[in-house]
């Protein structure tokens, strides 16, 4: 059975987001171990550094050093995402921030159009509207009564800083699908896989250096990341979460990477909304919290939307991005590879 190269885009977009939907779950599993925040954040780097490791080494490193900009750029935006992301939970309101952080592919679509030059069709635009709204509905209760999942600090602050922070993160979720794609179209024999390992390093450092304000009224309580962390390191049920947690994000990244050669930015953004409607699922199965009215609601907006603008997409034809190069097989038969870029203005 023959598969479109936009139909392999969105299944490779969706197994990502698939695959990171237990994330909140297994979070909450490894703290009700007893684990502290700065203790669950270090470890799920770590995890996420391995993981990374091993899928980038499995493919060589030939691809790594194909085009360095795009390395550290990748590897920059995913930072900028991760760290504003673990900030801007300490500065504001949880509600707020992933309703912020949602407007990614709002994001993708304008980076998309003024760096790529990629047009945005209008099934593409109506989508991108009709999905804010599926999202607002998921997030208006916490909006309106307050965040009740104390997920956030207790010396959380709903300040300007944590909602540009939060604005942030959804930028750089944007920017981080616009270098893929770019890499994808302009130098498809890039290999991006282990600059998501050196962001994570970075933030594993950074996530070691925070104060941990578990159980802090204060600011001068917090303690350190060193005094703060139970022994729970050793222990197998931890293990197990965290290893569980990495490889589900490591898988979610690597579907980022692979994702934007057949799809534009905004559309690979708009699949990994998804996940706000995903998550609450699993964390219902584990721990019985039942998804509120709202959030049913939302997530069927958002399923009919993505419904509705594949099914638009399906009787029209995007050009896929040339495919990477196999670099041993250059190698075998002595000869050189040419590329081809495929425009996406045409759509």
């Amino acid at each position: 059975m023959f598969i479109s190269s936009r139909a392999t885009g969105v299944l490779i977009a969706f197994a990502g987001v698939l695959a990171v939907s237990p994330d909140a779950m297994l979070l909450r599993s490894m703290r009700s171990l007893g684990a502290s925040s700065p203790d669950v954040a270090v470890a799920k780097y770590i995890g996420i550094i391995a993981c990374m490791i091993v899928i980038g080494s499995s493919k060589g490193v030939a691809g790594t050093k194909q085009s360095m900009p795009h390395f550290f750029a990748s590897s920059f935006c995913q930072l900028l995402y991760q760290l504003s992301f673990t900030f801007c939970l300490l500065l504001t309101d949880a509600a707020k921030a992933m309703l912020l952080i949602s407007l990614a592919p709002l994001w993708a679509a304008f980076l998309g159009r003024f760096v790529l030059k990629e047009s945005i069709p209008a099934r593409t635009g109506a989508a991108l509207a009709a999905s804010m709204v599926g999202v607002a509905l998921v997030f208006i209760p916490r909006l309106m009564h307050g965040d009740q999942t104390g997920a956030s600090s207790p010396l959380m602050q709903d300040s300007l800083q944590g909602d540009l922070l939060a604005v942030a993160t959804g930028f750089a979720q944007g920017a981080s699908l616009t270098v893929n794609r770019h890499a994808a179209l302009h130098c498809p024999q890039a290999d991006l896989t282990l600059a998501t390992a050196l962001s994570s390093l970075t933030a594993a450092v950074v996530a070691i250096e925070m104060p941990c304000y578990d159980n802090a009224a204060t600011a001068s309580q917090a303690a350190s990341f060193w005094a703060c962390t139970p022994p729970l390191w050793h222990t197998l049920p931890f293990i197990l979460l965290a290893f569980l947690d990495a490889l589900a994000v490591a898988l979610f990244y690597t579907s980022m990477l692979v994702a934007p050669r057949y799809l534009t930015g905004s559309e690979v953004a708009l699949v990994s909304l998804l996940d706000v409607v995903l998550e609450p699922l699993w964390v219902y199965l584990r721990f019985g919290d039942v998804p509120g009215l709202w959030t049913l609601g939302g997530g069927a907006v958002l399923l009919t939307t993505l419904a509705a603008h594949e099914c638009a997409g399906g009787r029209s034809h995007i050009p896929p991005a040339p495919a990477p190069v196999d670099f041993a097989a250059e190698d075998e038969g002595g000869g050189e590879q040419s590329y081809s870029y495929h425009s996406m203005d045409g759509e």
